[in-house]
């Protein structure tokens, strides 16, 4: 079980008895990222990274949403930051400041 505080030693000792579930997760995630990826370079090398800029940081917040709490929290951090990213996908991040689908806390524990 997962402890409410942080401890390192638990939350190794956690992980270090489940590698199949870090393993599956860890394919989710790169899957994820290396679909959004392609398409990314597909826009890049067809000319049309302007044109399907929207789309895409439409779904750059459904994959990050999708991935969880964790990565919503950095996206809520990187959505402030306009000197990191366009003022679109700046945009679109800014919608998971307030309106973010709640999160059962059971579920938020069980992917972390």
């Amino acid at each position: 079980r997962l402890p409410y505080k942080y401890d390192i030693d638990i939350i190794r000792s956690y992980y270090g008895q489940r590698p199949i579930d870090v393993a599956q997760r860890s394919a989710e995630l790169a899957a994820s990222a290396a679909g959004f990826g392609s398409l990314l370079l597909y826009d890049y090398q067809t000319g049309k990274w302007d044109q399907n800029m929207r789309e895409r940081a439409v779904r750059a917040r459904e994959l990050i949403t999708e991935a969880g709490p964790a990565f919503i929290k950095v996206a809520q951090a990187v959505s402030i930051r306009p000197d990191i990213l366009p003022p679109i996908y700046i945009e679109e991040l800014q919608k998971l400041q307030d309106r973010v689908p709640p999160f059962d806390a059971l579920e938020a524990r069980k992917i972390l």
